[in-house]
């Protein structure tokens, strides 16, 4: 029984030093940029996410450009 105790004893300090480290680390100036930037990450706007894409001026004219000056075509 003995051992069993000395085993739940190490798991206990090697957990507790891993918490230590874990705070640590989160509360470290290094990770403050990046925690603030995923803090605020839900708040938003769809359109502040993604690049917004050009729009189209006639259906099919900028692909058709594209493929046939990679000498594909059009399909």
């Amino acid at each position: 029984m003995q051992i069993y105790s000395v085993i739940g004893s190490v798991l206990t300090v090697v957990s507790f030093v891993l918490f230590i480290g874990i705070v640590a680390w989160a509360w470290s100036k290094r990770r403050k940029q990046a925690f603030d930037a995923a803090a605020l990450a839900p708040f938003a706007l769809p359109d502040d996410l993604l690049p917004s894409k050009p729009a189209r001026t006639a259906k099919g004219s900028e692909d058709s450009r594209s493929c046939a000056a990679a000498g594909q075509g059009v399909r």
